[in-house]
């Protein structure tokens, strides 16, 4: 066969891409195990799964939201997300009711969901070079959230979450042991302070070969104390230019030094490195300071370095922010901690949806396009996401 321009040479009757890359995210929703007796499964829990990704995806925030939305379908859609229509008339394809939806959201295990979604999302593509790794707490504390994703466009590669608060370092740990041999190998992962963790980044450097940057603040106080000794004894610093943009100008100063695991008190340190940044507000002339300090696993040139510090905040201003600021997050309005953490793990299949696909648009220009043409979007939640 004469390959497609672009497409590269393959056998007869090889696919494009692997064929666990070429399923569609509503048959993936598939394998969650349904929590509720036989007798009670009126709904099949695909459907509402698929239904709850495709309301969210068209701007829905709240389990009322999802019912109302699903409600306003028409029986050929409802059909299309799998629901069935009643033994005496096919063509009638009943809703479920908003209890039903909180109880069956308040049912599902979120690890079982999650389990099916990490499989999922690790199968649609290969890691990129450059990853964060971050968590959340929801409003009151219904429910954390941890997130490994793609640096420069916040994708979400692999996700966990829990009911209740105070589990980020734990669930960092179980994503960590989810993710197959050879993924990380040769990866830069960037994480905040809470993931300078010996054991974390222990597990990440030895048995998954990945490159690591967190942040050191006061929760590792003995190595932070020995980081501004060497620091300020042995580094000198270098200055960036001028950086105009967002209604100020910032100046960055950056310092690193090569330390060894036994001068910093520290597994796997190899570089330290310091940014100081000097900011003056446009408008009204004042001038701010920040300054932050990063353990390297592997000694990286300053302009690597700089690279790896600011693709780290991808997953807060490309991630987070979406979550926050357009399905309103964390103000979630759920009454239990299962409904919490299932809703944030779906949101995180809709960002990979608009990633994917619709890289282009903002979210809200997003959730539009969905709700202008709803049969399109349909149709993409039952085919492979895999540009």
């Amino acid at each position: 066969l004469t390959p497609l321009p672009g497409e590269q040479t393959r056998a007869f009757g090889e696919l494009p891409v692997p064929l666990r890359c070429a399923e569609s995210l509503a048959k993936a929703l598939r394998a969650v195990p349904d929590p509720r007796r036989a007798a009670g499964r009126q709904f099949p829990l695909p459907a509402m799964l698929t239904g709850a990704v495709l309301g969210l995806a068209c701007g829905a925030r709240t389990v009322s939201d999802l019912f109302r939305f699903v409600q306003e379908l028409t029986p050929a859609q409802r059909r299309g997300l799998g629901f069935r229509g009643t033994a005496k008339n096919p063509r009638i394809v009943p809703p479920p009711g908003e209890g039903c939806w909180r109880k069956v959201l308040a049912a599902v295990d979120p690890a079982d969901l999650a389990r099916v979604v990490v499989d999922w999302q690790l199968s649609q593509r290969a890691l990129p070079a450059l990853l964060a790794i971050d968590g959340k707490t929801l409003h009151r504390g219904l429910a954390t959230l941890v997130t490994l994703c793609d640096a420069t466009t916040g994708e979400p590669l692999a996700q966990l979450a829990c009911g209740g608060p105070g589990h980020e370092k734990t669930l960092a740990h179980t994503l960590v042991d989810a993710l197959p041999v050879g993924a990380l190998d040769g990866k830069l992962i960037g994480g905040d302070a809470l993931y300078a963790d010996s054991a974390l980044v222990r597990k990440l450097v030895q048995h998954h070969g990945a490159l690591t940057v967190v942040q050191l603040k006061n929760n590792q106080l003995h190595a932070a104390q020995r980081a501004e000794a060497l620091l300020t004894k042995h580094a000198p610093f270098f200055s960036t230019p001028l950086e105009p943009g967002h209604g100020r100008i910032d100046q960055r100063h950056y310092r690193s030094l090569a330390v060894t695991p036994e001068q910093l008190g520290f597994v796997h340190a190899a570089q330290l490195f310091e940014i100081k940044r000097d900011s003056t507000d446009k408008a009204s002339g004042k001038t701010s300071a920040g300054r932050r300090v990063f353990i390297l696993s592997e000694p990286l040139t300053p302009t690597d370095a700089l690279i790896a510090v600011r693709g780290r905040w991808g997953i807060e201003n490309k991630n987070h922010h979406p979550r926050d600021a357009t399905w309103l997050e964390d103000k979630t309005r759920a009454r239990t901690r299962h409904t919490a953490a299932n809703l944030t793990l779906l949101r995180g299949l809709v960002l990979i949806w608009w990633r994917r696909r619709h890289p282009q648009k903002c979210a809200p220009a997003f959730i539009l396009r969905n709700q202008r043409h709803l049969p399109t979007a349909l149709r993409e939640l039952s085919q492979p996401l895999t540009r």
